[in-house]
């Protein structure tokens, strides 16, 4: 979700590979609104990093006028593997760049992706739109505060020693 395009569910991709020690990122954003007329392809890159059981991704965009936005990323539930969810906060290039945080989902594709494909899909959809599974639905459009489970920490064994 995107101050610049209420009502609208934001779609991009996002490649993360490792360099030097270093988890490096690049996101693509590809969107077209044919009803203003509006062709925008936006690219940003960015450092990863990975503290309590998150992922803390810091971008820049690319061009004259950079844009400075950071995610943060969570697992739903320690079964679930295919979606990360969490929160982007940056400016809005179309609203006086007003900065704002959204929920986000990130889903992994894995590691051999038709890129080509992949990068169709980016844009913007409509919040029925039946591209949009129901469980990315569901959290981005949930009006609840993102509460996190506390990290999992090993508990002292509290068996009495002789």
């Amino acid at each position: 979700m995107s101050l610049s395009w209420p009502d609208r569910i934001v779609c991009a991709c996002a490649h993360l590979r490792e360099n030097g020690g270093q988890v490096l990122v690049s996101t693509l954003e590809r969107i077209e609104d044919a009803e203003n007329g509006i062709v925008q392809r936006s690219r940003y890159t960015g450092l990863v990093a990975y503290r309590h059981q998150r992922i803390f991704v810091t971008e820049l965009t690319r061009g004259e006028a950079p844009t400075f936005g950071q995610t943060i990323l969570m697992p739903f539930e320690t079964y679930q593997r295919r979606y990360l969810r969490g929160v982007t906060m940056g400016i809005s290039w179309r609203n006086n760049n007003l900065p704002y945080a959204t929920r986000t989902v990130w889903h992994f594709l894995g590691k051999l992706v038709d890129k080509r494909s992949l990068i169709s899909r980016c844009g913007i959809y409509a919040l029925n739109s039946a591209m949009v599974p129901a469980a990315v639905l569901s959290f981005l459009t949930e009006a609840q505060p993102i509460v996190a489970a506390p990290a999992q920490t090993p508990r002292p064994d509290r068996r009495a020693h002789p």
